[in-house]
């Protein structure tokens, strides 16, 4: 199994409920859920030249500009070796050669390309 994380944009990308379910058991449920409020009761409006849009509900990603953000972000992509571990554990790449077997497992290769 391949994966591939651009990271461009993020924080628009993140599945809050991953987030979430890992945050469980590491937080107070007072606190656990103060955040989620922070983050799923959200509406946005933009305003331009006094004309104001309709609001939108944002249904992924993690808020651009909280202090929070980046730490969430770190929760979310420090939990993706885990998911990958999980999701190949019965992978294994098999190959056959005259008078030999080969069978490896590659548990994972996580690489980031330029990097600024």
């Amino acid at each position: 199994m391949v994966r591939f994380l651009d990271i461009k944009s993020a924080y628009d990308a993140v599945d809050c409920d991953v987030i979430w379910g890992t945050l469980t058991d590491h937080l107070q449920l007072v606190l656990l859920k103060f955040i989620k409020h922070l983050f799923n009761d959200v509406s946005i409006t933009v305003i331009l030249k006094n004309h104001t849009s309709r609001s939108i509900r944002p249904r992924r990603g993690v808020l651009q500009g909280s202090i929070l953000s980046p730490i969430l972000y770190a929760v979310f992509i420090d939990s993706l070796p885990k998911k990958l571990r999980l999701s190949t554990a019965d992978s294994i790449l098999h190959m056959e050669m005259p008078n030999m077997e080969i069978s490896i497992v590659v548990v994972q290769l996580l690489v980031i390309d330029r990097l600024r």
